[in-house]
């Protein structure tokens, strides 16, 4: 099993609404986005993903993205989207503030946003690869391809039900649950959440 989860606590107890987000969320994305649920999300870690690679959270280039900030279900690019985000890198992690469309526009994006607000859910980033080196020979000897990702864009994050990176969430409901997962999780990296 590989390991090499870093800084986990802080960034899975973040995800929460910040004083100023509200005011990013009307800034960026306008009055109706702001009025409405907005639901915060880690995003990204530096936590080794389970595809192998470690994204440096001081190498997200969110140019591109926010010229276009979509938030869409698990990477399908064909579908409508869910919604739109404001995303910044704070705290070593790449956070997001979700602004999920309104029942009247989608149910399925209001829906999804209910669930995430109130029982948590995963995010998986959607990104282009800049500047990378290859991970170090014993994470390699798992899984060979592994990267070390000094730089990547961001092109989209999803909704999912399993992501990649096991520290991108928002936060669930039972507070006391998700620490006794860090927890364990700090402890034995390769211990299983329950």
């Amino acid at each position: 099993t590989v390991t090499g989860v870093q800084t986990c606590a802080l960034p899975i107890l973040r995800a929460e609404l910040l004083p100023d987000d509200r005011e990013r969320v009307r800034a960026a994305l306008g009055d109706d986005a702001a009025a409405g649920r907005l639901v915060p999300f880690v995003i990204s870690t530096e936590a080794r993903a389970a595809d192998g690679h470690v994204i440096r959270a001081d190498g997200w280039r969110l140019e591109q993205y926010q010229r276009n900030p979509v938030v869409l279900w698990s990477h399908d690019r064909s579908a409508p989207r869910l919604g739109d985000s404001v995303v910044e890198v704070r705290d070593g992690v790449l956070r997001a503030v979700f602004s999920p469309l309104p029942r009247e526009v989608s149910e399925l994006a209001y829906s999804l946003g209910e669930v995430a607000a109130t029982r948590g859910h995963a995010a998986s980033v959607g990104f282009g690869i800049v500047e990378a080196t290859p991970a170090s020979a014993e994470v390699r000897a798992e899984i060979p391809w592994a990267l070390d990702i000094t730089a990547a864009e961001l092109d989209e994050w999803s909704l999912v039900n399993i992501g990649a990176d096991p520290l991108a969430l928002t936060a669930r409901a039972d507070g006391v649950r998700l620490r006794k997962d860090v927890e364990r999780l700090l402890d034995d990296p390769t211990t299983p959440l329950a």
